[in-house]
């Protein structure tokens, strides 16, 4: 069931499910700066798919940033500027000391590669900053 592409308002419902995600944060934090990266990347991922979800009516498998950034468009217009989706979501390769945190996220986990390890402890406050921002608006 696909939804109008006007403006659209989140419902009370919906907003409690995507606050529900957020409170569900797997606590990671206590294993340092990259904890709490995974903790906020995880939580960011899971409500970009849900709003993906509420404006298709289907879940994504695979995040696409389109999709993300139509979902944002449809239910936070007078914020999508403030929201950094691409240095967030954007997948591919990247490049030293300015991937995204998606990008750092793949490359750690599928690699362990020590150098995203590094570039996420040494970008740590900057890289949250994006997700908290994301957080905070659509949830507000």
């Amino acid at each position: 069931m696909k939804k109008s592409n006007k403006n659209q308002c989140l419902s009370v419902v919906q907003k409690n499910e995507l606050s529900k995600i957020i409170s569900r944060m797997p606590n990671f934090s206590s294993q340092g700066s990259l904890g709490v990266f995974f903790d906020y990347y995880l939580v960011c991922e899971a409500t970009a798919r849900k709003l993906i979800y509420y404006k298709t009516g289907s879940y994504a498998n695979i995040l696409v940033i389109t999709s993300i950034k139509a979902a944002v468009t449809l239910y936070f217009p007078e914020k999508e500027d403030q929201i950094l989706i691409d240095d967030i979501f954007k997948s591919g390769e990247g490049h030293r000391h300015n991937k995204t945190c998606r990008q750092l996220r793949n490359s750690y986990i599928h690699n362990l590669s020590p150098e995203d390890r590094s570039e996420i402890e040494t970008r740590i406050t900057l890289l949250t900053s994006y997700m908290v921002n994301w957080i905070n608006i659509i949830t507000s």
